[in-house]
């Protein structure tokens, strides 16, 4: 199974959500860049790509059974909004292993999986045009001062990384046991229908 992580935003001309020095787009690339080092076998789109300009190169170099994962921070008005959540479009499951992991390993508020029409867009370009399992991850809030204390530095970067690698494992384990749960009653039924 191919996996792809993408560093939400890009670097040259949509950096996302900037917090005095911080950029968003460049905490995704490190966070990004930590995960390449875990698994070094994942595929990541070019950094310099639109948002559907990232969907399609994905959609170029995988197939159905792939998993695609895009890293984000988030942003909130309220400066006490803190934590994070995974959004997902038709599998939340993924979403919320995903979430909990990376929230277990920040040591950040877990805020839960949503599907994308809960987001301040109420819909995602990466989950719904993506042709095969996807989520979006909010990391945490750069608006924040706890979450940004902790993402912008080295140590947050690698457990935000550590989280990541701990929900793929999670959620690849989770559909071996339901393929393997599949077959069981595939088996089942062939047995009851002679």
């Amino acid at each position: 199974m191919k996996i792809i992580i993408s560093a939400g935003h890009n670097k040259i001309s949509d950096p996302g959500a900037t917090v005095g020095e911080w950029k968003e787009s460049e905490i995704n690339m490190k966070i990004r860049d930590e995960v390449k080092k875990l698994m070094p076998w994942v595929i990541c789109p070019p950094d310099n790509l639109y948002s559907g300009e990232t969907v399609q190169w994905i959609n170029e170099h995988v197939s159905r059974d792939a998993l695609a994962l895009d890293i984000h921070q988030n942003a909130n008005n309220n400066p006490l909004a803190r934590g994070t959540e995974a959004y997902y479009d038709d599998e939340p499951e993924l979403a919320e292993i995903m979430a909990k992991n990376v929230a277990s390993a920040l040591g950040t508020p877990y805020r839960g999986a949503k599907h994308e029409s809960e987001s301040y867009r109420q819909h995602l370009g990466f989950l719904e045009r993506l042709k095969c399992s996807s989520t979006l991850v909010e990391v945490c809030y750069l608006t924040n001062d706890l979450d940004r204390g902790l993402i912008t530095t080295e140590r947050g970067q690698i457990a935000a990384a550590v989280g990541i690698r701990n929900g793929i494992r999670e959620y690849l384990g989770f559909m071996q046991s339901l393929l393997m749960k599949i077959e069981e009653l595939k088996a089942k039924i062939k047995q009851y229908a002679r």
